[in-house]
């Protein structure tokens, strides 16, 4: 299996406003029965999803963010980087793969807009997202 990166830091997190989740494709399959309901089954246990997002970068994080995207990835490589639809927590880490190369646009002198096309794999590591009390393991929220 190939080695899957962190998302680097110095690139900081998407704005809000471009930030798109495109609904959840279905991972079930119906069949229909001669006689009474329709029997329904899961395909997989997940499916990837489709995620917008963009950044505001510096002349310098263009670089990075191509970088990271031709080299480092290699054009097909996974990495790290945090759920944003989820609470920010340490742990709230998924893994991603971008879809297409990032698009830029100019926005001012050495100010760039990116527009990253990506498909989260994961979601946010395995984990529930509630925070577990170590010393007497109660839920809390």
């Amino acid at each position: 299996m190939s080695e899957i990166y962190w998302w680097p830091r110095s690139l900081g997190c998407p704005q809000q406003s471009g930030y798109n989740e495109a609904t959840q494709s279905t991972s079930v399959i119906k069949t229909t029965m001669q006689a009474g309901p329709q029997k329904f089954r899961r395909r997989n246990s997940s499916s990837p999803r489709q995620i917008t997002m963009q950044l505001v970068l510096r002349g310098a994080g263009k670089q990075t963010l191509e970088g990271f995207y031709w080299t480092t990835l290699n054009e097909v490589g996974s990495f790290y980087m945090p759920d944003y639809s989820k609470p920010l927590y340490q742990d709230n880490v998924a893994v991603y793969r971008f879809t297409d190369p990032p698009s830029f646009d100019a926005i001012g002198p050495k100010l760039w807009s990116a527009k990253l096309m990506l498909e989260r794999l994961t979601t946010v590591n395995g984990h529930f997202l509630l925070n577990i009390r170590e010393e007497d393991n109660l839920l809390s929220t």
